[in-house]
């Protein structure tokens, strides 16, 4: 199976999280299997990224050979999958990656994630467990600002504040990997100053996290600004 990748997110523990289209604009996710975790699956290390030597990084175009389909609503995206058998295929063109992120793009959250999804707060929405149509999607935001943010714990956090048709304002934290130093707790200021002035029609990968206490948490994946702009 080929797909172009356009998730790539930080995770606890310097972990990370991939994701990718296929040709037809279904998103997929490659997960690895570990019984150590009671049937759920074991976190993808830095090792995979492409600055380390691995596979993945946005816009690289990869099959990943073997799959095996593991879907559990509303994470239906998921795929067991070996990383020694993934093969690098060479990068999109921005200008292609776009076009393909333009036509999987929807203009509102429910549309990407089902009628489900729900607002808890100004900065916090989420589908119930088992629940929703898909846990991974493409979203045109319309005029968005990004922030640096003290959370919870005196932790920091970026935001990307917006106004979506049915859920209204929100401030969603982004975690997107290139936005947040190597230790995935310092955000990256210099990149986030860069990308300040250029969000005027951007689009965003959105995605849901694992299951927490019943509940997949929103998040923004990536963000992406509009061509002719280059890619940050």
């Amino acid at each position: 199976m080929e797909i172009v990748i356009n998730h790539l997110t930080r995770m606890r523990r310097r972990r990370i999280c991939v994701a990718g289209m296929d040709g037809s604009g279904r998103h997929w996710r490659p997960v690895l299997d570990s019984p150590a975790y009671g049937g759920g699956y074991e976190q993808l290390g830095r090792d995979l990224l492409a600055c380390n030597g691995g596979p993945f990084e946005l816009r690289r175009v990869v099959d990943l050979e073997w799959i095996e389909p593991r879907p559990m609503p509303p994470q239906v995206e998921n795929v067991v999958f070996r990383p020694d058998r993934v093969k690098r295929l060479g990068r999109l063109p921005p200008e292609r990656s776009w076009e393909m992120l333009e036509k999987a793009a929807e203009g509102s959250l429910r549309a990407v994630f089902g009628p489900e999804l729900t607002a808890k707060s100004r900065t916090a929405a989420f589908l119930p467990a088992d629940r929703g149509r898909a846990s991974l999607g493409v979203l045109s935001p319309g005029e968005v600002e990004l922030a640096e943010e003290t959370g919870y714990k005196n932790k920091p956090e970026v935001r990307l504040r917006l106004t979506d048709p049915d859920l209204g304002f929100i401030a969603i934290k982004v975690n997107d990997l290139r936005l947040w130093k190597d230790d995935h707790r310092t955000p990256a200021s210099g990149k986030i100053e860069q990308l300040q002035g250029r969000l005027d029609g951007c689009l965003i990968s959105v995605g849901l996290t694992r299951e927490f206490r019943g509940r997949h948490w929103l998040q923004v994946n990536n963000i992406f600004p509009r061509l002719p702009t280059n890619p940050i």
